[in-house]
């Protein structure tokens, strides 16, 4: 018995050794945590750099690719794609292109007459001969790619080639153009959305020659001030700079071409949700502390008690050994021991939701479930490109979770993200 109990308090020693090991490696972490505070801050703001620069080279390149592969179209002379059908409503769309979503095409005396799906259906019938989108390509024979151009609410980029008798200009005549459009909507979704992946990271863009805002989520200030401080000369810019309304922010900033003019992409995260970060961080250290310290002082006290109670067990043993030695009786210390299995049973009604989703809906219930749980936002446009389905197949999967309150579509400004509800995760872990 005694060999026992020796053996068992070896055993909490040496935890107890362990736990005093981890509270001095906290308590540590603690006084350098102004180190690692600089170093997080220094981290983010590289980051931050590398997208940005990352966001607006991609958006720059993606006009120039589609300038080409419209070019290379208006040497077609039969483009399936193209039909005044398609210009009414109801038609369903038509990709044409690897990187051309939809197309339109004017006759040589500007007259839109044909496009490849309804979402430019605006065009049609439309007389744009008096637009520099028309005319600076009929005047010089080479692809054209616009500014911001406004048509109601819709901010967008056009890209305009030129038609001939025999797809080159030198040896035909003037047949009309060829136009693309890239709205400021896609450039957000597609290039900008992926890195915004806390809500409090913002983003605009604007033109660097009048400093017009030409797309914002900021809803707080008037970004046009911030871009109007930063220098021009810089095509890169990662600075920390203060605001009268939301304090210091960690700004990022990268110029890119649209056509004749120059666009500025930033990216600005506040430093109050970088130090609440931080702050978190900190605090759930000192809470392992303490966590760790009173488990340290509850783990003394037990052995303290255990000890004592054993020993008081041992003495009354020893007495009643030896009474029951002179009646001739032995005494079995060793009692057995057994397990009770347990199990949980699953709740019918849980069985019966799981049961009426489609295998599609879980796996879009999973998704969104894995995304929330990098911290990443997620939109209508990530489900329909990761289960590769309409965007009418998509809106009813959602509307499905979300009817089954498995799922939340919160907004953010014009932008709609997804979120898992607890009754979600209940029904995944199920």
């Amino acid at each position: 018995m005694r060999a026992k109990i020796v053996q068992e308090n070896r055993i909490f020693v040496v935890v107890l050794v362990g736990l005093f090991i981890v509270a001095g490696i906290i308590l540590a972490n603690l006084r350098s945590f102004s180190a690692v505070e600089s170093a997080v801050i220094r981290q983010i703001q590289d980051t931050q750099r590398f997208e940005t620069a990352k966001a607006a080279q991609q958006i720059e390149s993606r006009i120039f690719q589609m300038r080409d592969e419209l070019s290379t179209l208006s040497k077609v002379q039969d483009i399936p794609a193209l039909s005044e059908k398609r210009c009414s409503a109801g038609i369903t769309h038509e990709r044409v292109s690897s990187v051309l979503d939809i197309l339109a095409r004017a006759n040589a005396r500007g007259e839109v007459t044909a496009c490849s799906s309804p979402e430019i259906a605006y065009f049609a019938g439309l007389n744009i001969a008096n637009k520099e989108y028309f005319s600076i390509p009929k005047s010089t024979g080479k692809p054209y790619i616009s500014g911001k151009e406004s048509f109601g609410p819709v901010n967008q980029i056009i890209i305009t080639s030129p038609i001939y008798t025999s797809g080159y200009a030198l040896s035909s005549s003037f047949q009309g153009i060829l136009l693309s459009t890239l709205t400021v909507n896609e450039l957000f979704e597609d290039e900008i959305y992926p890195i915004l992946n806390v809500p409090e990271k913002k983003f605009f863009i604007i033109d660097l020659e009048d400093l017009e805002v030409i797309a914002t989520d900021e809803t707080r200030f008037d970004v046009a001030r911030i871009a109007a401080a930063l220098p021009r000369s810089e095509r890169i810019i990662s600075k920390r700079i203060t605001t009268d309304k939301i304090g210091e922010i960690i700004l990022t900033s990268s110029e890119f071409v649209v056509g004749a003019e120059k666009w500025r992409l930033g990216i600005y995260t506040p430093m109050s949700s970088v130090a609440h970060d931080l702050r978190i961080f900190q605090q759930r250290n000192l809470y392992s502390l303490l966590f760790v310290l009173a488990i340290v002082v509850a783990v003394s006290i037990f052995l303290i008690s255990l000890y004592r109670s054993k020993e008081d067990v041992e003495s009354k043993l020893n007495e009643v050994s030896i009474a029951l030695d002179k009646l001739g009786l032995k005494v079995r210390t060793d009692v057995p021991g057994s397990d009770s299995p347990s199990s949980i049973e699953l709740l019918p009604q849980q069985l019966r939701e799981k049961e009426s989703l489609l295998p599609q809906e879980m796996e879009v219930l999973e998704f969104i479930n894995a995304q929330n749980a990098e911290n990443k936002l997620i939109s209508f446009k990530d489900i329909n490109k990761k289960f590769n389905i309409t965007k009418p197949t998509t809106r009813a999967r959602i509307a499905m979770l979300t009817g089954k309150h498995l799922a939340e579509i919160e907004q953010r400004g014009r932008f709609k993200t997804l979120k898992i509800t607890e009754k979600g995760r209940k029904l995944l872990s199920v």
